[in-house]
């Protein structure tokens, strides 16, 4: 009676443990899902910043050209009015 009872004990013992074993399985799974998922979104607002990047050093070149005509009109326009006076 006793064995039988051991068994019984052991036998719930080890099905205790792979539910439980199955449970952090679980966990994990869940957790690699939502990391997945950051990591997806991670990745899309690196592209996107990287496309604002290029975007900005455009928009930056043509601002510089634009200064450097400015600049060079100014230049122009401060000769002649030094020839009149």
């Amino acid at each position: 009676m006793n064995l039988k009872l051991e068994r019984q004990r052991s036998f719930k013992i080890r099905k205790l443990k792979r539910h439980l074993v199955l449970a952090k399985f679980e966990e994990a799974q869940d957790t690699i899902r939502e990391a997945d998922i950051m990591i997806n979104g991670l990745v899309i607002a690196n592209e996107s910043m990287k496309i604002d990047i290029e975007r900005l050093k455009d928009r930056e070149m043509t601002l510089l050209y634009e200064n450097g005509t400015l600049v060079n009109n100014i230049e122009r326009l401060q000769i002649v009015v030094d020839l009149k006076h």
